[in-house]
C-alpha cells in the first residue's frame, strides 16, 4: 500500500492496486507537475489515451502511461465537470491543495463503490467500509432502516448501506469536502429519454456500432482479457466482437449448477464456434459454505453472490481481466418482469387507489393474512392487480417487497422492533421514479432499474466478488454512450407481446451471431432454490438462526422461520426461501461486522 500526507495535515490518501495498466509506472497516489493536485483511483479510465493525447497538446507533461495521470491534467483543464468527460469504471478521491477542497467522485453506473462516513467535523472514505473498523471513533452497528429494504428487494437502494451512519458516494455523483461544508452534485443521471423515430435497420446498425466500440474500449489492457460466458444473447454478443478485434483465442469461462439453469453445455459450443478456449466449472455439493466469505467481500447479504465468488474464483487463475453481459437485459427489455410491467401494469395506472387499497386489504385476510405460505405467491399476485393508481406499489410487489400488508411486519420481525419498522415502506422508495403517470411506465421502470437494482444488487456482486480474486470485471453493455442510445429506442421495440423479449436487440445481433445462439430458452445464472432449500439451506437455517440466536439477536420473529422450515418444500415457496438465506445472511454480517469487530478489531476479524 502506497500513502500520501498532506504537508499541512488536512488530507491523507492511501491507495492499494491492482496492475493493469502501465504495470511498473501506474503506483499512487499521484500528483500534477507542481503537486498541487493530488489523486488516487480504482477502476479504468478506458478513453485515456484520447483524453491523453489532447492534454499533451495543451502543454501539460506526463511521467507514465498510465490512465491515472490523466485525471490530475483533465482537473486542471476542467475542475470537477471532467467526470463528464470520462468513460470507463471510476472510484476517485482527488485533493485540490490549492483551495483545499476534497473530490470524490463515482463512475456514471456506479461500477466501483466508494464509502465514506462523518464525525466530528472529519471525514473519511474508502472503497469498502470494512476499513472504518480499525479507526477508534467508529461503532459498528446495524441500520434498521437498510434491514427493511434488504429483507423486502435482497438490494440496497439509494446508495443506502447496511452499516449505520456509512454513505456511499452515488453513481454519477461528485462529493464536495471544503472544510466541514459537504456539497453533493449529480454531474450525470440515466433518465427516460425522447425517443428517436428512426427506421429499425438504423436503431440495428447503431446498436452494433456502440457496443463494438465499447468492447473495444474495455480491450486496454496490459494484462490478459477473458469473459465470462453464458448460452445467452449477451455474453454471445461479447464474444463475437472481443473475436474480432483480438489476435489472439478468446479465454471464456462458465460455471454450472446441476440443475435446469445449467448453460454450460451452450457456453461450450459458443465458445467453440468463435475458437475461444472455453472452461467449465461445477459448483460444489455445498455452496453455501461460501457465504460468509462473500458477505465479508460483499458487506452485503447477497443470494446471488456465491456463484460469482466461485467462478471468479477459478477465471483468475488464468486472466485479470474479464468480460460480461451485465446490462443488456436492463437496456434492452430482457426479463420477465419488463412483460408484467408493460402490460400488467395497465391496471396500476387505473386512478382509483383508495378502492384498491381496500381490495388489497380484504385479499389480505382472506387469503390467510401470510400464516400460510402456500398461499401468498397467489395473494401477491391479486394484490399486484388491485394497486391501482400506484405504480409505485405495483412494482415493489413484483421485485417481492412483501411490506405493502400492514400484517407482514408482525410475521418478519421480532416483536420488540415491529412498530419501529412501520415506519419503513419499500414502495416509498419508487414514487418519485416511477409517479409520472404521464409517462411510460416500461420505460420509466427500465430507468429505475438502471439507478437503483443494477447498481445495488448485479453491480455490487460482480464487483465485490470479482475483486475479492483479484479479478477486475468490465461490462460493454454499461457503456454510457450505449445506455443513453438505448434509452431513446421506442419500448415497443425493446419488449413486445408477440415480437418477444429484446427484439431490436436481438435483430441486430443476427448479423452477428449464429442461429443456434437464438435458439436457447434463457435461463437465469442462478441455484434453485427449492433444491437449495433441501440440499443446504434448511440445515443451515436450523445452525444460524436456531430460537436461542434470533432472540439474541432481536431481529426476526422465529415463529414464521419456523413455520417456512416445516412447511413442504414448494414451488411456491421461492420468496420465502430467498428471504431465509437473506436472514442467515444477517446474521453472518451480524457477527463479521459487528459483535466481532467490537470485540477483537478488524484485523483478526
Amino acid at each position: 500500500m502506497s500513502t500520501w500526507l498532506d504537508p499541512n495535515g488536512r488530507c491523507g490518501l492511501a491507495h492499494a492496486r491492482l496492475s493493469i495498466i502501465d504495470l511498473e509506472g501506474g503506483g499512487q497516489p499521484i500528483e500534477n507537475e507542481d503537486g498541487s493536485i493530488v489523486v488516487v483511483f480504482n477502476g479504468e479510465i478506458y478513453n485515456y489515451r484520447e483524453l491523453k493525447k489532447e492534454l499533451v497538446g495543451k502543454g501539460h507533461v506526463f511521467k507514465t502511461q498510465a490512465d491515472t495521470e490523466v485525471l490530475v491534467h483533465l482537473f486542471e483543464e476542467d475542475g470537477v465537470a471532467m467526470a463528464r468527460r470520462l468513460r470507463g469504471m471510476f472510484a476517485i478521491a482527488l485533493w485540490d491543495r490549492r483551495h483545499r477542497r476534497l473530490h470524490l467522485f463515482r463512475d456514471h453506473i456506479g461500477k466501483k463503490p466508494l464509502h465514506y462516513f462523518r464525525q466530528g467535523g472529519q471525514l473519511y472514505f474508502a472503497s469498502e467500509y470494512k476499513a472504518f473498523l480499525g479507526l477508534q471513533n467508529f461503532t459498528p452497528a446495524l441500520d434498521y432502516e437498510s434491514l427493511h429494504y434488504l429483507l423486502n428487494l435482497r438490494w440496497l437502494p439509494k446508495g443506502r448501506t447496511l452499516m449505520r451512519d456509512v454513505e456511499q458516494v452515488l453513481p454519477g455523483e461528485v462529493v464536495t469536502v471544503d472544510g466541514e461544508h459537504v456539497h453533493k452534485e449529480r454531474y450525470w443521471l440515466p433518465t427516460v429519454a425522447p425517443y428517436r423515430s428512426l427506421r429499425e435497420e438504423e436503431h440495428e446498425e447503431n446498436i452494433l456500432h456502440l457496443l463494438r466500440q465499447s468492447v473495444g474500449r474495455r480491450l486496454v489492457s496490459d494484462v490478459p482479457v477473458g469473459i465470462f460466458l453464458s448460452g445467452g444473447l449477451d455474453s454471445s454478443a461479447i464474444l463475437a466482437m472481443m473475436a474480432e478485434q483480438m489476435h489472439v483465442p478468446v479465454r471464456s469461462f462458465s460455471l454450472g449448477f446441476g440443475n435446469e439453469n445449467d448453460e454450460t453445455q451452450e457456453a461450450a459450443e459458443t465458445a467453440a464456434y468463435y475458437g475461444a478456449q472455453h472452461t467449465n466449472y461445477m459448483v460444489d455439493e455445498n455452496p453455501l459454505r461460501h457465504f460468509e466469505q462473500t458477505i465479508w467481500h460483499s458487506e452485503l447479504p447477497k443470494v446471488n453472490a456465491v456463484q460469482v465468488y466461485l467462478l471468479a474464483e477459478q477465471a483468475r487463475k488464468e486472466v485479470k481481466v474479464v468480460m460480461s453481459g451485465l446490462g443488456g437485459d436492463e437496456l434492452f427489455g430482457g426479463y420477465d418482469n419488463y412483460l408484467f410491467i408493460k402490460y400488467g401494469g395497465l391496471f396500476a395506472d387505473i386512478p382509483f387507489p383508495s378502492l384498491g387499497d381496500k381490495l388489497r386489504s380484504l385479499s389480505f385476510r382472506l387469503m390467510g393474512g401470510g400464516e400460510n405460505p402456500a398461499r401468498d405467491q397467489l395473494r401477491r399476485g391479486i394484490e399486484m392487480g388491485f394497486s391501482l393508481g400506484r405504480r409505485d406499489r405495483f412494482y415493489s410487489i413484483l421485485r417481492n417487497a412483501w411490506d405493502v400488508d400492514d400484517g407482514m411486519y408482525g410475521q418478519i420481525y421480532h416483536r420488540d422492533i415491529v412498530q419501529s419498522q412501520k415506519e419503513y415502506s419499500t414502495a416509498s422508495l419508487f414514487t418519485s421514479c416511477l409517479g409520472d403517470r404521464g409517462r411510460d411506465f416500461l420505460s420509466e421502470a427500465m430507468v429505475c432499474e438502471l439507478r437503483e437494482k443494477l447498481v445495488g444488487d448485479q453491480i455490487l456482486v460482480e464487483d465485490r466478488n470479482m475483486m475479492a480474486h483479484g479479478l477486475e470485471g468490465r461490462a460493454p453493455f454499461l457503456d454510457v454512450d450505449l445506455i443513453e442510445y438505448a434509452a431513446g429506442i421506442p419500448p415497443n421495440m425493446k419488449i413486445d407481446l408477440l415480437r418477444g423479449r429484446k427484439y431490436i436487440l436481438k435483430k441486430a445481433l443476427k448479423r452477428v451471431l449464429p442461429e443456434f445462439v437464438f435458439e436457447r430458452p434463457k435461463k437465469g445464472f442462478a441455484f434453485d432454490p427449492v433444491k437449495q432449500f433441501t440440499r443446504d439451506l434448511k440445515p443451515l437455517v436450523e445452525e444460524v438462526l436456531s430460537p436461542s440466536k434470533v432472540a439474541e439477536m432481536g431481529l426476526f420473529n422465529y415463529a414464521y422461520i419456523r413455520r417456512l422450515l416445516d412447511h413442504p418444500p414448494s414451488n411456491n415457496l421461492h420468496w420465502h426461501y430467498w428471504l431465509l438465506w437473506t436472514m442467515v445472511g444477517v446474521a453472518y454480517w451480524d457477527e463479521l461486522f459487528v459483535r466481532q469487530s467490537r470485540k477483537v478489531g478488524v484485523d483478526n476479524v
